[in-house]
């Protein structure tokens, strides 16, 4: 009779939400469940299999407790050490997680993956590991419904050859190639250092634009810019474009020297700018510099 019960229990739990517990050993002890010994848990195409977990009869929460795997048929593969399953909510939610999804690698404090709109939320020192870059954030979301991927905070990109970017957020429309940065945008390779308020970066065609409010700095020079195109090759810049309201510096053992022009091209080899071609010159301001410290100005209208 107690065994019918317990059956019995188990199954009209079962049965009130959508997912599926398969457990080799089950106790009942007043209002709570206890399964072990080789669990598996079923909610849609994502399987979760684990060694011990519990749940309360009239709550819909299974609190997995001991280390778990969850995999599913959209090539995502999730490890870690406990969470929570919400069968109301139909979510999963994990703590110190690591996890796959076909070419990536997540690491995080935290994960939360919703089978029933195929949404995955990481949070908490994120590392993502691809083939060809590193990312870091405070926290991601993929919704691979919709196609897309963003970041609400603390976005950082570690690129080969040392091109390095970072903004505040971050959005990307698995659609297409497109990256989009803002606010706060850094783009560092190099030689030289981009500053911007927002941009976005084509990977198919490796084209950065900034429509705004850039700054390039080097050892050397500044230069202030309102529109900017980098074309990059193999995540090395090749190419720099400035376009409206350009300002220039420069200061070196050699020479300082200032003026404003219309445009501006820059070319690269190596990651190490090689040339520099100015349009349209004026309020151009010279200085050249000799041993005694002694100093020659031109100017130019």
């Amino acid at each position: 009779m107690k065994i019918n019960l317990l059956i019995m229990a188990v199954v009209l739990f079962i049965n009130s939400f959508t997912y599926e517990l398969i457990s080799n050993r089950t106790v009942v002890r007043n209002d709570t469940i206890f399964s072990s010994r080789g669990i598996e848990l079923v909610s849609g195409h994502y399987t979760l299999n684990t060694d011990t977990a519990y749940m309360l009869q009239n709550d819909s929460i299974i609190y997995i407790v001991n280390t778990f795997n969850l995999c599913s048929g959209d090539s995502l593969r999730t490890e870690g050490g406990s969470g929570i399953y919400s069968a109301a909510e139909d979510k999963f939610v994990f703590l110190s997680n690591r996890t796959e999804i076909n070419d990536i690698i997540i690491t995080s404090d935290s994960a939360v993956i919703r089978p029933a709109d195929s949404i995955q939320t990481f949070s908490g020192n994120v590392r993502i590991l691809k083939t060809d870059c590193r990312i870091e954030c405070n926290d991601i979301v993929f919704d691979r419904k919709n196609s897309t991927e963003y970041t609400e905070g603390g976005f950082s990109y570690f690129g080969n050859n040392d091109l390095y970017i970072e903004s505040d957020h971050y959005l990307k429309l698995n659609t297409d190639s497109i990256m989009y940065f803002w606010p706060n945008g850094i783009i560092e390779n190099s030689d030289i250092s981009i500053q911007c308020d927002s941009f976005y970066l084509d990977d198919k065609i490796e084209l950065l634009f900034s429509p705004l409010n850039c700054i390039i700095l080097s050892d050397d020079y500044t230069i202030d810019g309102d529109t900017l195109y980098v074309h990059f090759k193999n995540d090395t810049v090749d190419n720099a474009r400035i376009k409206n309201n350009i300002s220039f510096s420069e200061d070196n053992k050699d020479r300082s020297n200032s003026f404003q022009c219309d445009s501006l091209h820059m070319k690269f080899s190596s990651g190490e700018m090689r040339s520099m071609e100015f349009y349209s010159i004026f309020n151009a301001v010279l200085t050249l510099k000799d041993e005694t410290d002694d100093t020659e100005s031109r100017e130019s209208d």
